[in-house]
């Protein structure tokens, strides 16, 4: 997303999507109220962070895939390609040819785009592959595989390069369970005891710190909308505040802060900063903070929680994704 979303009329919508959209800053100042902001940035850290990772291009990704390489000594013309391709099953794999410095994924309807290709590779996703146990993993990449033949033979050429099975299962496997332990949101709440909290005063502690209102109705730190760090939500329902609601006083049984592991570029630095977000937010509001799951975040928890994030951080780093680089977008 390049600009960010508000919602308007039970849906959201961009400035150039809709360009009536009310003015942004003039609704920020409706839930700000008139009264003079005790603006306090200097009580957050500043985090250094790595340029933003570009998108990986199209095209077949080694570190996710389970690869075929077809080669042969002169160009494959679309022609041979288009009658290779007739009734091939390549059993969930996506073929892709090479040719003038970019990759472009052919089908029945695509192959004729280029008049040649200096190479084909046939790429299955790891993470899609049938089956639980490595045995059942092996399998599925060895039929794939006989696939990526089965096509080189009608095209005659061979496959110059190809994963053992057995190294593909493992792969695929331990892939599997780096997303399910690791692609998860790190959280730290407030809840508000008795009296919910007034969802004016939340704006304007949340905007003494830099936070600021973006996309999705939430509030992000720091406010610039393409590097924000860490977002604030409600605990209640729905989630994303509305300054209009603000002004009319609303309030909110509580507040969320957090941010997805693999995908932030500096995770326990983020976590530093949220902690002290959290702490400001109590001073100011009151309330209880907890963990995710509702046990009490007293310093010791705090701790653990952050300890969990550097262990989490180091894993992800040892299996060669680092938190926030184009191969952890990727993968989760």
């Amino acid at each position: 997303m390049t600009e960010p979303a508000h919602r308007f009329e039970g849906d959201y919508w961009t400035r150039s999507e809709w360009r009536e959209m009310p003015d942004t800053a003039r609704r920020v100042r409706l839930a700000l109220g008139t009264e003079p902001l005790g603006v306090l940035p200097h009580l957050m850290p500043t985090v250094a962070l790595p340029p933003a990772p570009k998108p990986l291009p199209p095209g077949p990704h080694p570190g996710t895939s389970l690869l075929a390489d077809l080669a042969d000594t002169q160009p494959i013309t679309r022609e041979a390609l288009a009658l290779a391709l007739q009734g091939q099953d390549l059993l969930g794999g996506a073929l892709w040819g090479f040719q003038h410095g970019e990759w472009l994924r052919l089908s029945a309807a695509t192959v004729g785009q280029r008049p040649v290709y200096q190479a084909l590779t046939v790429a299955w996703d790891l993470l899609e592959l049938p089956g639980g146990s490595l045995t059942e993993l092996a399998a599925y990449a060895t039929h794939a595989l006989h696939a990526a033949h089965t096509l080189a033979e009608r095209l005659g050429i061979a496959v110059t390069r190809e994963e053992p099975p057995a190294d593909a299962a493992r792969r695929a496997a331990s892939l599997v369970l780096l997303k399910a332990r690791f692609a998860r949101s790190v959280e730290l709440r407030l809840l508000a005891q008795g009296t919910p909290f007034p969802s004016r005063r939340l704006w304007r502690a949340a905007y003494g710190l830099g936070f600021g209102w973006g996309h999705l109705d939430l509030l992000h730190w720091p406010a610039a909308p393409k590097r924000a760090l860490f977002t604030l939500t409600s605990a209640g329902k729905p989630g994303y505040f509305l300054p209009e609601r603000a002004a009319e006083g609303e309030s909110v049984p509580g507040l969320i802060l957090s941010f997805e592991l693999p995908s932030c570029p500096a995770p326990l630095e983020t976590f530093d900063a949220m902690a002290l977000a959290l702490a400001h937010f109590r001073e100011q509001l009151g309330g209880r903070p907890v963990d995710s799951a509702g046990r009490e975040l007293d310093t010791e928890r705090l701790e653990a929680e952050r300890e969990s994030v550097a262990a989490a951080v180091a894993q992800l780093e040892a299996a060669g994704i680092a938190p926030g680089s184009r191969e952890a977008l990727a993968l989760f």
